[in-house]
């Protein structure tokens, strides 16, 4: 059985726990846990850092960073869908408005105007107009 270091805590994958060092370093940095940066091949020289000083000096060596970007950024893109979206919304509503309305005028016009009296056959000669109906 192999000596267990007490300054060293082991995580669930059997490697150093930083946990503690990235919460301190978050609060150095004034941000999240999940913006610092830790070196992944200087990982026992950070686990051994338990104090903010320790914790200075692997900064200044560039182990533990700040990471303004850990992923990358979401910028604009869901808003332009979203808009996107709703323009297509916008224009589908729109023509089953105008389909619902050019139904409505045309039982309308079949109502005030019964097919034979409609304005637009008065041209028409007695015959065509039967021929007309016969159709519908």
């Amino acid at each position: 059985m192999s000596a267990v270091r007490p300054y060293l805590q082991v995580g669930r994958r059997g490697g150093a726990c930083l946990k503690l060092q990235k919460r301190i370093a978050a609060s150095m940095f004034n941000c999240g846990p999940s913006k610092v940066w830790l070196d992944p091949n200087r990982k026992d020289e950070i686990a051994k850092a338990r104090t903010r000083e320790d914790l200075r000096t692997l900064i200044t060596d560039k182990a533990v960073k700040y990471n303004v970007d850990p992923r990358k950024p979401k910028g604009a893109l869901p808003t332009e869908v979203a808009n996107r979206r709703h323009l297509i919304q916008q224009k589908r509503i729109h023509k089953h408005r105008m389909k619902q309305k050019a139904e409505f005028h045309r039982r309308r016009a079949k109502e005030q105007f019964p097919l034979g009296e409609h304005p637009s056959l008065q041209h028409l000669t007695p015959e065509e107009l039967q021929q007309i109906l016969e159709k519908e």
